[in-house]
């Protein structure tokens, strides 16, 4: 009878004692931390050290010699300078490898060129850039005060004609040289009649006899022709341009020191005669 209080005793410390043992082994250990820790620095540090050598060893490589511009293609080119493009390319190249140049800024300073309308400009490793060009193409030939100039079909000046330009044997007076938005759009409107009336001068074969056209009222088209080794006006109408043009050589055959040229009325020529004659 004496043993049963501790017996007692003992049951109640029990629990005390399984939770004790519990919490212990609940309880993160003291080293586990660190042993996660070191090897993920571990990795980053080796990832680091991959990437400065890479990095260093890629820049060396694209540097060298085996990536310089020994080659530039250019293709697409009838106006525009050749040397100035290959120019522009090999200075960039001085600077920069095939791999590393700047295409973007070659391409820019290649646009900015006369008779370029466009550039694609590429590279192919190890060393060579290639360039393709669409240019524009002559629309009509201005007669100005400072000379003959080539413009595009949007009636943009282009360059100076220094030479007969081919498809385009005849050039305009008219053009409006002034700075303005109405000048900018009657020059356009002026640059398709100019290409309609070519055109269908040509399918009548009266082209040659046409010295200038005459656009300086884009409402009254007219031609410029020599007759009688003198120069006539013959207006040509807004359409039926060579119809009218054949139309009105006939009529002032043989006249060109009485009348001075021919005007439309409709469908109807009449001769308009030179001051001096009607003096």
């Amino acid at each position: 009878m004496a043993k049963r209080p501790n017996a007692v005793k003992a049951r109640r410390d029990a629990p005390t004692r399984k939770s004790k043992s519990a919490r212990r082994r609940n309880a993160p250990s003291r080293g586990g931390g660190s042993t996660r820790v070191l090897p993920i620095v571990l990795s980053t540090a080796m990832l680091l050290c991959i990437g400065v050598i890479a990095y260093f060893g890629i820049r060396t490589m694209v540097n060298s010699d085996f990536f310089s511009v020994t080659r530039v293609e250019i293709s697409g080119i009838e106006r525009a300078p050749r040397e100035t493009i290959e120019r522009i390319v090999n200075a960039e190249a001085a600077e920069n490898s095939a791999w590393t140049a700047d295409l973007a800024t070659v391409k820019e300073r290649i646009e900015k060129l006369t008779f370029v309308r466009s550039a694609s400009v590429s590279r192919w490793l190890p060393n060579s850039i290639i360039v393709s060009i669409k240019e524009h193409e002559p629309a009509a030939v201005v007669k100005m005060k400072k000379g003959e100039f080539l413009v595009t079909k949007d009636a943009q000046l282009l360059a100076e004609a220094t030479a007969p330009e081919p498809g385009l044997p005849v050039a305009m007076i008219g053009w409006d040289e002034e700075k303005s938005q109405a000048a900018d759009k009657e020059n356009l409107e002026r640059v398709k009649l100019y290409a309609k009336m070519i055109d269908d001068w040509k399918i009548h074969g009266v082209l040659e006899r046409v010295s200038l056209v005459d656009l300086s009222n884009v409402r009254v088209p007219r031609a410029l022709a020599e007759e009688g080794g003198m120069t006539v006006s013959l207006e040509v109408g807004k359409e039926s341009f060579g119809e009218n043009l054949e139309r009105g050589l006939k009529a002032i055959a043989g006249k060109a020191t009485e009348f001075e040229g021919v005007e439309l009325v409709g469908s109807t020529l009449n001769l308009k005669p030179r001051k001096t004659a009607a003096k």
